[in-house]
């Protein structure tokens, strides 16, 4: 084995909902000798968070800075994500900055994951000035589009009336 090959595997179980196979193949890759990348840190940030294990995906960051490697967007997105869908959506505006200190550019999709952690934790007003943040920097998103309009453009069929 080789690395495209556990990363291929780590990214195959956390699209699976297995974190924890993820995690027993990120030992296995060491004990192999084998380096981790970032593409290894990011698809097991990635498990940690569809699975709910923010806290998990918080440390694999964390190894990813003793392994002397640079988080990209995807790891900030993948972070951000993980933090929102296990509640934190504290977290994951403290990601999202940690992003933009890092000198990070948000695309569609890190705005996206942003807007959708504060969302579900009902954070109504952040939800809108991540919003405005992204049509005001020239994100894919229409000057005439409202944060209703947005949310029911990715979510078909749900009521945004709440807000």
């Amino acid at each position: 084995p080789n690395i495209v090959s556990f990363n291929t595997l780590i990214s195959t179980c956390g699209n699976c909902g297995k974190w924890e196979q993820a995690m027993e193949l990120y030992t296995s890759m060491k004990l192999a000798g084998i380096t981790p990348d970032i593409i290894t840190f990011n698809a097991l940030i990635t498990a940690c968070g569809r699975a709910d294990q923010w806290r998990e995906a918080v440390r694999m960051h964390t190894l990813l800075k003793f392994a002397g490697l640079q988080a990209d967007i995807i790891t900030f997105t993948a972070l951000i994500g993980a933090c929102g869908r296990s509640g934190k959506w504290e977290q994951a505006l403290h990601w999202f900055e940690q992003m933009k200190e890092n000198g990070i550019d948000a695309d569609p999709v890190t705005y996206r994951v942003v807007i959708d952690a504060c969302v579900r934790g009902k954070q109504w007003v952040s939800a809108e000035e991540v919003f405005q943040e992204m049509k005001q920097l020239g994100s894919e998103v229409s000057e005439a589009l409202s944060l209703s309009e947005y949310l029911d453009s990715l979510l078909p069929g749900a009521s945004t009336s709440t807000m």
